[in-house]
């Protein structure tokens, strides 16, 4: 991100302040008035002493990735080919791994976990409800001609008389 005699001055003005960031920042600002004053002089400091160069020390930052191996790869692919509707915690539980490896194994071979949601059942006194509802609509449109262009319809639903599942193909 930054050159390494852009570092060198950080770590120069860092040590200028006695170790004090926020002094070398003011210092840095002052010295290069037309450079942007960044926040990392603690890290800078702390990498050149820790690895002896500016290089962004990597070692402790977070929790390690797994590696993940083409066998894992394609028990969690198996995995989902076989039991489609499961999540990606049953499939952690079952491979051993984090979830956050089994969504990123998805993601990467472009698999998105989908779960059917199930709702209410349209019955036979929704139906003159719903027709008042139209009727309405169509007065208040002939009032306001442009009234469905300020209204937000969001969702997709297929709606049959004996199922109602949101974002359903079948």
């Amino acid at each position: 991100m930054y050159s390494m005699s852009e570092q060198r001055d950080m770590h120069y003005m860092y040590d200028l302040a006695d170790g004090k960031a926020l002094w070398a920042r003011v210092l840095y600002a002052e010295r290069f008035p037309n450079m942007q004053c960044p926040r990392t002089f603690s890290r800078i400091h702390q990498c050149l002493r820790e690895i002896g160069s500016f290089e962004r020390c990597v070692s402790d930052v977070g929790r390690p990735r797994e590696v993940g191996s083409i066998e894992l790869e394609e028990r969690v692919l198996r995995d989902v080919d076989a039991i489609p509707d499961d999540s990606t915690r049953c499939i952690e539980v079952r491979e051993s791994v984090s979830h956050v490896t089994v969504w990123r194994i998805m993601y990467e071979n472009l698999l998105y976990l989908y779960h059917p949601q199930r709702v209410e059942v349209l019955k036979v006194a929704d139906f003159e409800p719903r027709r008042t509802f139209c009727r309405r609509m169509l007065q208040k449109c002939v009032v306001f001609m442009n009234l469905l262009v300020f209204i937000l319809f969001s969702d997709e639903a297929d709606l049959t008389r004996n199922t109602n599942y949101h974002n359903s193909s079948t």
